[in-house]
């Protein structure tokens, strides 16, 4: 996982790579624990290199994205694979959160 702060430093970006292994599934929930505590208005997944997202790993998005809603904040998934973002719009995962092809 790598991160970078966008533009103005109010956006935090999560860039991932497969294999989404469960060691870095944990290593996102600390961070995004610490991301709750910080003062990013966004945080975007950054999926370009994924292929499949796991349902352990779409469980912690979601959680994430309801804790940062409750904040007023936004996350949002970005720059998936074709074959991530059919999967992606085939569970409405859309329609919870922005997704970005």
């Amino acid at each position: 996982m790598i991160e970078r702060l966008e533009a103005n430093g109010r956006e935090l970006v999560l860039n991932f790579q497969d294999p989404l292994t469960e060691e870095l599934r944990m290593h996102f929930r600390r961070r995004m624990e610490r991301a709750l505590e910080e003062s990013f208005q966004t945080i975007t997944l950054e999926f370009s290199d994924v292929r499949v997202l796991s349902s352990s790993w779409i469980g912690s998005i979601l959680l994430f994205r309801g804790k940062l809603k409750e904040t007023g904040r936004t996350l949002r998934i970005r720059g998936c694979s074709r074959e991530l973002h059919k999967v992606l719009l085939l569970i409405r995962l859309d329609t919870i959160l922005p997704i970005e092809a």
